[in-house]
């Protein structure tokens, strides 16, 4: 049941007859906190129940960051994108929450079930999201809201997908007391350590802007993200937000995969994630993604999910289990070839970073969570 935390839910009606969704232009760009018009995807929603909504949006033939891949499909993390979008639009629209809130992420969640139904036709995807909202404990009103969101991805009427956000939001007051209080010291890395970012082909980008992953000292992947970079960053932040944090742990994937011996393995999509978040990613301190398996397939996988730590100061700020799906067709010889010098190089160095760290990492799980994290 809907907590009545911004006033009695009967007294939003449901729309005449739940008239159809619109597809003729995007919502306000302030409404789904974007800075570019060309970064909203959101065209409409209309309310369905108590707390049931029906969300449009437009998906890109081809989009900067976001194009299709292998196969003309569409990129799936245009569905964690469209989500957050959804979510934040209908707590400003729909529920009243302030346009002042900061909007910090607990859990978040999306899967592609059928990567199919993402192929594109030669038009944009006009798709559809069936959302169910509820308020959670953390509300105290009119200061602080705590909601969880689930939602079905439907293309052409059909699901192809499912996801979930449990988000905190908070006044300025309260948000600049939180950042003062948790804030760590910033970390310096000496010039010389200091890595740089990947080629893109590397990393399954195509544009070298696009790559925010690189090999440090230590032997660890660090995320190494332009502040100014127009789409990760489409908007100022204070600490980095969590589709930089996906296309990271993406990123790395496409790296690991390219750097076995096996062709096949490289044709591998990341579908889904699932993750969790403790604390912020501060954007002035080294961050490391930290796979717990190698992102790679074991044997004929078609699919399978790797957990993945982001590891800041030796902590655990966020951990993920992303799901990956093999985008060759289902039935193939395997095909070996020869490894890389390069390849071979960057497995070394992963290998042994991952021996370095795994001692500080054992004893992470113990430590208590702080339970907050980026949803800009």
């Amino acid at each position: 049941m809907q907590l009545d935390v911004l006033g009695d839910a009967s007294e939003m009606p449901l729309e005449p007859q739940v008239r159809p969704l619109s597809y003729a232009q995007p919502v306000p760009r302030h409404l789904v906190h974007r800075a570019a018009i060309a970064e909203v995807f959101i065209t409409d929603a209309v309310r369905t129940g108590e707390d049931t909504f029906r969300v449009a949006a437009q998906w890109p033939r081809d989009h900067a960051l976001y194009g299709p891949g292998a196969g003309a499909v569409s990129d799936p993390l245009l569905f964690a994108e469209t989500l957050r979008q959804a979510m934040v639009y209908l707590a400003h629209a729909h529920h009243g929450i302030p346009l002042s809130h900061q909007f910090l992420g607990n859990t978040s969640a999306f899967e592609i079930t059928d990567l199919e139904a993402l192929r594109t036709n030669g038009t944009p995807h006009d798709v559809e999201l069936e959302v169910t909202w509820r308020w959670t404990s953390e509300c105290r009103a009119p200061h602080r809201f705590g909601l969880h969101v689930e939602a079905t991805l439907l293309i052409n009427g059909l699901a192809c997908g499912r996801g979930s956000l449990q988000v905190a939001t908070m006044d300025k007051r309260l948000y600049a007391r939180l950042r003062g209080r948790d804030r760590p010291a910033a970390g310096v890395l000496p010039p010389e350590a200091a890595p740089r970012t990947l080629p893109a082909v590397s990393v399954g980008r195509q544009r070298p802007k696009d790559s925010v992953v690189g090999l440090g000292g230590n032997g660890l992947w660090q995320i190494l993200v332009d502040q100014q970079h127009a789409i990760y960053f489409d908007h100022p932040s204070d600490h980095l937000p969590m589709m930089v944090m996906l296309e990271s742990i993406r990123q790395v994937g496409h790296a690991e995969q390219r750097a076995t011996d096996d062709s096949e393995r490289c044709r591998y999509q990341m579908v889904g994630a699932t993750g969790t978040f403790h604390a912020f990613a501060e954007l002035d301190i080294p961050l490391y993604v930290v796979p717990r398996r190698p992102l790679v397939a074991t044997g004929a996988q078609r699919r399978f999910d790797a957990r993945v730590d982001l590891v800041q100061n030796d902590a655990v700020v966020a951990e993920f289990t992303a799901t990956w799906q093999s985008t060759a067709p289902a039935v193939r010889r395997r095909a070996t070839v020869p490894a890389q010098a390069s390849a071979a190089q960057v497995e070394s160095l992963l290998d042994a970073g991952a021996k370095r760290m795994s001692h500080r990492l054992r004893t992470l799980s113990d430590k208590p969570s702080r339970a907050v994290g980026a949803m800009k």
